[in-house]
């Protein structure tokens, strides 16, 4: 059951239940000099560093550095943006290190979708554990869909304070290739070429020895201290030496490729074949309508037999037209002037 997670969660972070006391009582105990953090809390429970896999990030073994801490004992944050309970965009931007492998780490703005659900409640404790999933799908302005989603789980009391119970990284789920142009692009990257190279590391080897991928990192913990973290924003002199790269041109150009040059082609292939279909269709249904009516119309549908269904006369009757005029020029009668000279 449900209620079993919570109670292990709960000795987890050493909870300690109180019994009911008088009033009298509490009014002692509320007078006597004790702290909070006198109960021994472990450090992971108030914050906890997490290094995110990144793919397809510029450069080799790159990972987002993501921060979380519980402040005031009642918001999650991360690198300094509030995420629980109430994750405002339009207060500031949610930024994280990307770090490289050789140690340099440069700022990028992230994108991100959240989803906040509660995984089960205790009414007796009156104790509530809560699921917040982080996905970060954009980095620096660029798409990316492969970094695991984090998923921190949280415990709530009644009063609205929230402590961090465990915390684990999720495989990205996969979208639905249904439309046929992503299952054009999926049929282009299995031809040869830098699409056909197969990927290397530890992950294509498990997969080829038929084994499962190795689950994701466990996060650090690491303690957070009183003091707001301030994040420091780094020189920004690296931000485009890795646009140099040879590989960063091969994706300018297959994304140029696939999203202007190969869709300007299927829509010439298209129109040239619709053409020469309506063509083929006109000769077609010309055809069939002189058999039907037996040659005696020559009119067609189709506009190259227009010009020729104009009527032109034949010989006999051009020699018809001639003779006609002679004989009616013959039986005018002469003009006056040529009457007289002839009297003469």
């Amino acid at each position: 059951m449900l209620f079993k997670q919570l109670a292990l969660a709960a000795a987890a972070t050493a909870f300690a239940i109180v019994p009911e006391i008088s009033e009298k009582d509490e009014n002692i105990f509320k007078s006597l000099p004790v702290e909070p953090e006198t109960f021994q809390l472990p450090a992971e429970a108030f914050g906890q560093s997490l290094d995110v896999p990144c793919r397809q990030c510029r450069g080799r073994d790159t990972h987002l550095k993501l921060d979380f801490a519980v402040e005031d004992g009642s918001r999650l944050m991360v690198n300094g943006f509030e995420l629980y309970p109430h994750a405002d965009p339009w207060r500031g931007d949610l930024t994280a290190d990307v770090v490289r492998a050789s140690g340099s780490a440069t700022e990028r703005t992230l994108g991100y979708s959240l989803s906040v659900l509660p995984r089960a409640k205790d009414e007796e404790q009156q104790l509530e554990l809560v699921d917040v999933k982080l996905r970060v799908i954009e980095v620096g302005h660029r798409f990316i869909d492969d970094i695991p989603v984090v998923k921190v789980g949280l415990i709530k009391a009644v009063t609205g304070d929230i402590i961090i119970s465990d915390m684990q990284l999720m495989a990205a789920p996969e979208m639905p290739c249904n439309t046929m142009w992503c299952r054009a692009k999926s049929a282009l990257k299995g031809f040869g070429g830098c699409h056909g190279k197969p990927p290397h590391g530890p992950e294509h080897d498990h997969a080829e020895a038929g084994r499962p991928h190795p689950p994701p990192p466990h996060p650090h913990p690491h303690h957070h201290h009183d003091k707001p973290h301030h994040h420091e924003r780094p020189h920004h002199h690296h931000e485009f030496e890795d646009w140099n790269s040879q590989r960063d041109w091969r994706r300018l150009v297959r994304n140029v490729a696939s999203h202007i040059v190969l869709p300007v082609l299927m829509g010439i292939t298209a129109g040239v074949g619709v053409a020469f279909l309506a063509m083929f269709l006109c000769s077609v249904v010309y055809r069939i309508s002189m058999f039907v009516r037996g040659g005696s119309q020559r009119r067609s549908w189709c506009p190259h037999h227009r010009r020729n269904s104009s009527h032109f006369p034949s010989s006999d009757e051009e020699k018809k037209g001639l003779m006609e005029a002679e004989e009616a020029q013959d039986s005018t009668p002469a003009p006056a002037y040529q009457a007289e000279l002839a009297d003469k």
